[in-house]
């Protein structure tokens, strides 16, 4: 029993022995590696410093530095802008939000012609104002307008399409109410209806110029 003692006694003094051994290596390795760092430190404070990101730091003279050389940029293609042929009634046409009044798009009307364009639209033993409005319309609108507004244009710019221009509107209003007072909605929607039907079907011929051979109805 004592000499199983004494053995583990040994062994523990082996193990401490060990351990002192090795902090002992441990410490003059430190003191080595200490000692060959402060070697370098020492040696580079009489050399020149690094360069960095290539330009030179400290007093060594700066290598003369190489002329930037332009990179050529890539050429720019130019691509054709699509042009889709575009319908009035088409995504692609904008609806304007007004229609700026047009001073040169209206033509003066003789009484007489008022009054002749009034006498034909009495049809079935009563007068329709939608014939009349129609009349009136083709004769205070240029006929050069009228070719540029046909197929375009209608009444109050639905469909895609621009409205009649607003000097335009008010005098046919005006001129319709002078000669039939007190219409009723139906009336007007009518109107409307006879304006749009002369700007969706173009007219051939100006029914304000006589044609040679024939006279001005």
């Amino acid at each position: 029993m004592r000499f199983t003692q004494q053995t583990a006694e040994s062994e523990q003094a082996a193990m401490t022995l060990a351990q002192q051994t090795a902090e002992s290596e441990r410490a003059a390795l430190r003191l080595e590696l200490q000692q060959y760092l402060d070697t370098q430190l020492d040696t580079s404070a009489y050399q020149p410093r690094r360069r960095l990101f290539g330009f030179h730091v400290g007093d060594a003279d700066p290598q003369p530095l190489q002329p930037d050389v332009p990179i050529p940029a890539a050429p720019i293609l130019a691509v054709p802008a699509a042009n889709p042929a575009v319908t009035p009634g088409s995504a692609a046409t904008p609806r304007p939000s007004a229609t700026p009044d047009a001073p040169n798009a209206i033509r003066a009307v003789s009484s007489d012609r008022e009054d002749m364009f009034f006498e034909d639209c009495y049809q079935k033993g009563q007068r329709r104002p939608e014939k009349f409005a129609g009349d009136m319309f083709m004769a205070m609108l240029p006929f050069e307008t009228y070719e540029n507004m046909v197929k375009i244009t209608n009444w109050s710019g639905s469909k895609g399409k621009m409205p009649l221009p607003l000097n335009v509107r008010q005098t046919l209003k005006s001129s319709v109410s002078r000669r039939f007072p007190g219409l009723t909605t139906d009336q007007w929607h009518k109107i409307r209806n006879r304006v749009n039907e002369r700007l969706r079907s173009q007219r051939k011929t100006d029914p304000e110029t006589p044609r040679p051979g024939f006279r001005r109805r």
